[in-house]
């Protein structure tokens, strides 16, 4: 788990690795502790103790679900990097973030 004892941490894994990867998937679930998981989305976001989970493929744009966990689909043969992010509701990191490598057969 990425974090300090004292602020918010994170935990990102894999789901059923192998099993997914060979259909060209790759899901990815979240745990944080030390903080509030809010939606991004609401307007009433807004409190210090609060935080979203933001992921991100391969350098492209971060994607804000509504929850813990996303799911890839479609991703090209070879090698993909996956970061997972804790984010306050200015959208700056909340701490270190999880980097998952992962290589797509």
């Amino acid at each position: 788990m990425a974090g300090s004892a004292n602020g918010p941490r994170l935990r990102a894994q894999l789901v059923d690795k192998a099993r997914n990867l060979e259909h060209q998937l790759a899901v990815v679930e979240a745990d944080v502790e030390g903080v509030l998981l809010a939606d991004p989305t609401d307007p009433q976001y807004k409190m210090r103790d609060q935080g979203h989970i933001q992921f991100r493929l391969d350098q492209g744009p971060y994607i804000l679900p509504l929850g813990n966990r996303i799911a890839f689909e479609g991703l090209a043969p070879g090698r993909h990097n996956i970061e997972v992010m804790l984010a306050d509701n200015s959208y700056r990191p909340m701490g270190p973030k999880v980097e998952l490598e992962i290589t797509v057969p």
